[in-house]
């Protein structure tokens, strides 16, 4: 299996708005990738210490400096790999679609965001959609984040690191595959 549908959408709640109980998901999604992704785990279980400690207001102050208002990096798959362009209207049309036949209600963001595409792959969607999306969508843009995140060294970071951890496994899985 290349995917843990319930590992991807606690993923993506911890790279949405944070809201309440944020703490207990990240320890909860560092418990169920601790046997399999101990590194992910880890980057989980520190970030979990840091949104217990920090509180609601600085755990919205830091997502806010980290993906909103001149965001260190953009959460948005389309907007990481081809600007704000018509690719990118293509990408998000082809999301809202993809989101519609497979049941899921649209978010509060964009079909782009990281957080709506990884509830996407945890979906019921043809597989070779859920590949190009693991491969040729989150991968590469989790990378970037990452980047950007981890030059800043900022909290938000291990969340986008564990995240990549469990993506670039799955995409590695899907290229070993005949």
């Amino acid at each position: 299996m290349t995917h843990d549908p319930d590992t991807l959408r606690g993923l993506a709640v911890l790279l949405s708005y944070p809201g309440p109980g944020l703490p207990a998901r990240a320890a909860e999604g560092a418990a169920r990738l601790a046997a399999d992704r101990p590194a992910a785990a880890e980057r989980l279980d520190r970030f979990a210490a840091f949104a217990r400690d920090a509180g609601a207001a600085a755990l919205e102050e830091a997502y806010t400096a980290a993906f909103d208002l001149a965001p260190l990096c953009s959460p948005y798959v389309g907007d990481q790999l081809f600007g704000a362009g018509r690719e990118r209207s293509y990408l998000l049309s082809g999301l809202r679609v993809l989101q519609r036949e497979a049941g899921i209600a649209p978010g509060p963001e964009l079909p782009d965001h990281v957080a709506e595409v990884l509830r996407l792959v945890a979906a019921d969607v043809p597989d070779d959609v859920r590949d190009d999306l693991f491969r040729d969508g989150l991968a590469p843009t989790l990378r970037k984040m990452l980047a950007a995140l981890g030059e800043a060294r900022h909290p938000w970071g291990d969340v986008v690191a564990a995240t990549a951890d469990v993506v670039n496994a799955a995409a590695v899985k899907l290229e070993a595959t005949p």
